[in-house]
């Protein structure tokens, strides 16, 4: 059985430093914060919220932020704040699954591709390079205009203009670890080349590519939002942050300033969140690599 040293740091240690460094990372560490207490939130959004988000009273319409309506009513009545956190449990939803799709793709994709050379690897890279040369959002908008309005359209969307970063980050860290001593070790052990790729390469690859995971996820939540606000995402009265803000924007003139502060402020804040996370991932990973 080869051992693979490169996957297995002092684990005591590393914990210990990675702990450090969040904690030494305010803004990290508020960002982690942030990000958990949505995620359990939105969770439980059918047990805390207090109103049906997707019920409507016109005689609560345009209601100011209150004891009564934490984040206020909007222009038919609805609880902005269980509509918010509703939101957000169907946006970590939508991005969650694009993103694991995205990455599950792009990781196998490149990691072959520049493992086994040749043909694969030249098509994987022109793709790649193709996509990448397109504005995603703009490619985002044609999938789902060609597919309808779904969920799982969205799903499709977000997945396809994130897969070019991790396919170039997967090709990019096995390129790299493909020279080093413990494949020879793997191959003269009677592993196959798809062995080796899969319990060896990969595994090895993973802890750089979950940082792109991070980042990705704030996108993809920025992806699902500004479909919804062009009107090709989710549709409403779904409860989704894009919608809210656009419907926000036709009474922002008249001084209902929370129908956009607190879609607009959630959306806005998940997405900084994820990429200080994932800067924070990054220096605790290059520390462990330089270990």
């Amino acid at each position: 059985m080869i051992s693979n040293d490169i996957s297995k740091p002092e684990s005591a240690g590393f914990v210990q430093h990675a702990w450090r460094s969040l904690t030494h990372n305010l803004l990290s560490l508020a960002a982690a914060i942030y990000l958990v207490s949505l995620l359990v939130l939105s969770v439980s959004a059918g047990w805390i919220t207090p109103y049906n988000p997707v019920e409507t009273n016109l005689q609560a319409a345009y209601l100011s932020p209150s004891a009564e309506h934490w984040f206020g009513t909007d222009q038919v009545g609805r609880d902005v704040f269980s509509r918010v956190i509703n939101a957000a449990k169907l946006d970590f939803a939508v991005a969650g699954m694009s993103v694991l799709l995205s990455f599950l793709l792009g990781t196998f994709l490149g990691s072959a591709g520049v493992f086994y050379g040749g043909l694969f690897d030249r098509v994987v890279g022109r793709i790649t390079d193709v996509m990448m040369t397109f504005p995603l959002f703009v490619v985002a908008l044609a999938i789902v205009a060609a597919l309808g309005n779904s969920v799982q359209s969205i799903v499709i969307a977000s997945a396809v203009v994130n897969l070019p970063f991790f396919v170039r980050l997967s090709r990019a860290e096995v390129g790299r670890l493909r020279v080093l001593s413990f494949v020879e070790a793997a191959r003269a052990g009677g592993n196959s080349e798809f062995n080796i790729l899969l319990k060896f390469m990969i595994p090895n690859a993973l802890p750089t590519i979950v940082v792109q995971v991070s980042t990705s996820l704030g996108w993809a939540i920025l992806d699902v939002a500004g479909l919804s606000f062009l009107g090709l995402g989710i549709r409403p009265p779904t409860p989704e942050w894009g919608i809210m803000v656009a419907e926000a924007a036709a009474s922002i003139l008249a001084g209902n300033w929370w129908l956009i502060v607190f879609p607009g402020g959630a959306l806005a804040f998940t997405v900084l969140s994820f990429n200080l996370l994932g800067d924070s991932l990054r220096d605790i990973l290059d520390v462990r690599f330089r270990r």
